[in-house]
């Protein structure tokens, strides 16, 4: 991969969770075009603008440097029509779903094991323009043009620092203070590493959590306390745990100290950075739950990024102990939902077998409570095989909605592309049908999509002419009849024209 060495564990939920995040971001940003100057408008941004800072947040904490970079320049921009200075424009939005697409492909590349290569100059460059209002989306309040950059910088994720006048004017001692901090634990880290002399770093990094939870205490900096009370939790578990397990938690807490020196920068400029506090406990959690299942701890749940929110074991909590929340689902490999389907069906065919013996057994003279055991036996396996097999195909399938929700990215494209209004609307989303078939259905829904928007609806002016309103609509539904889904798309277009298909088939 060219930029880290991740525990695969944790590298598997980034590449999840973002990869789902990526997804929802870029139909929200399409939603968000079409409730431009809405009520709804704003909290999409605020919810994209999460969804953004979330994965550069945990890339971040990774050492994931081509993402954690491209995400700030996309989140600059996003920050910028957050706050209402740049107007949500067609212009704009081209360059925010590029950004999603280049995202996307760089989880992509990262799942295939590949080296992330840098978001490109030229978008990187449209992002710029645009969060110093130059990218054709000025607010109303803002110019046009260019804009002077700000006397200090404001980095998106990063949210100006309010302190009264006397601790203003202690602030440059409290980021000398931090950054000394900062290599004190970077070197106790390092002699935690060898099992000689652990027990005695593992106390130093104690104290130095100590000494910093004064200074954010007294600064009021509660985002830092609370990353310097996970260091506190986290280092005397370095002791209890063996190999690997121990040295992926100092991995972990390197990544911290990292966040400890962008705070450190941030402050520099009177400003401070939002953490990522929850996929920071979430990994830490995660390494926690890792050691004490190798060591067959019954009691330990599998991580997830909702438990890892939970405030770990020995870090404050305002005295409360507040209950957890059992996760209701788990991401299963497909790969162990194929072997558990294999498994059945060779169950199903030993089951006909016994329902086949069970039924010869009766030509032979044997007691009757005999026979009517077996056959009853024989039914009942029937019944459990044919519940269970139901229950196995049931894990394979997946809501329409998966699919469906990267199609109105598609028809807005188009739309731009061929200087039409389209709208599409989209039903029976919770129609669910088997993994394979969703796959199977995506390219052609998306070659039928665009003949639809291509060849069906008009141009704005022609459907004027015919009394028709200048916005197409198609419409995308799903629905089961019977053992089957049908999947049905229509418009309100020119339809099909019999005589030039006549000539083209001629």
């Amino acid at each position: 991969m060219g930029e880290m060495n991740v525990d695969p564990g944790l590298l598997q939920d980034f590449l999840t969770e973002s990869g789902e995040l990526i997804e929802q971001l870029g139909a929200d940003l399409v939603t968000l075009e079409a409730a431009a100057g809405q009520p709804q408008g704003k909290e999409l941004l605020n919810q994209i603008f999460r969804a953004l800072h979330t994965i550069k947040g945990a890339a971040g904490f990774l050492g994931l440097t081509s993402i954690t970079q491209f995400a700030h320049a996309a989140e600059d921009a996003l920050n910028r029509l957050r706050k209402g200075e740049v107007q949500v424009t067609p212009t704009v939005m081209d360059a925010l779903l590029a950004s999603a697409d280049v995202v996307r492909g760089m989880i992509e590349q990262l799942a295939a094991g590949e080296t992330v290569a840098a978001g490109p100059a030229e978008l990187i460059a449209r992002l710029h323009a645009i969060a110093e209002g130059a990218g054709g989306g000025a607010g109303p309040g803002g110019a046009s043009g260019p804009k002077p950059a700000p006397a200090v910088a404001a980095n998106a994720g990063e949210q100006p620092l309010k302190l009264g006048a006397q601790k203003l004017e202690l602030l440059e001692f409290m980021v000398a203070d931090l950054r000394q901090q900062s290599e004190h634990l970077g070197q106790a880290l390092e002699r935690c590493r060898p099992t000689v002399g652990r027990s005695e770093a593992v106390a130093t990094l104690g104290e130095v959590a100590g000494e910093l939870h004064k200074t954010a205490e007294f600064f009021e900096l509660g985002d830092l306390m609370r990353l310097i009370d996970l260091i506190a939790a986290a280092a005397p578990k370095i002791n209890d745990m063996a190999g690997d397990a121990a040295l992926g938690l100092i991995a972990c807490l390197s990544g911290l100290r990292s966040h400890l020196d962008e705070q450190a920068q941030a402050l520099e400029r009177q400003r401070q950075v939002m953490l990522p506090l929850g996929a920071i406990e979430a990994a830490i959690t995660a390494t926690f739950n890792a050691e004490e299942a190798a060591a067959g701890n019954p009691e330990v749940a599998p991580a997830s990024a909702e438990a890892g929110k939970a405030p770990l074991a020995g870090a404050p909590a305002g005295g409360e102990h507040k209950a957890v929340l059992t996760e209701q689902t788990i991401r299963v490999e497909v790969g162990r939902l194929e072997t558990l389907l294999n498994l059945v069906g060779q169950m199903v065919l030993t089951k006909n077998r016994i329902m086949g013996l069970s039924r010869k057994l009766r030509d032979f003279d044997l007691p009757h409570e005999v026979t009517e055991n077996v056959t009853g036996v024989s039914n009942e396996l029937d019944r459990l095989m044919g519940e269970l097999q139901v229950g196995v195909m049931r894990t394979r399938m997946q809501p329409l909605g998966k699919l469906f929700e990267r199609y109105p990215r598609v028809i807005r494209d188009l739309s731009r592309l061929l200087g039409k209004k389209i709208n599409l609307e989209m039903a029976g989303r919770e129609t669910e049908v088997d993994k394979s078939v969703l796959e199977l259905l995506a390219d052609p829904l998306v070659h039928i999509l665009r003949n639809a928007a291509d060849h069906g609806v008009e141009l704005p002016e022609v459907r004027q002419q015919a009394g028709k309103p200048e916005t197409g609509l198609i419409r995308l539904s799903a629905e089961h009849q019977g053992s089957h889904v049908r999947v049905e798309i229509r418009d309100d277009g020119k339809g099909l024209d019999r005589t030039v298909l006549g000539r083209k088939a001629v």
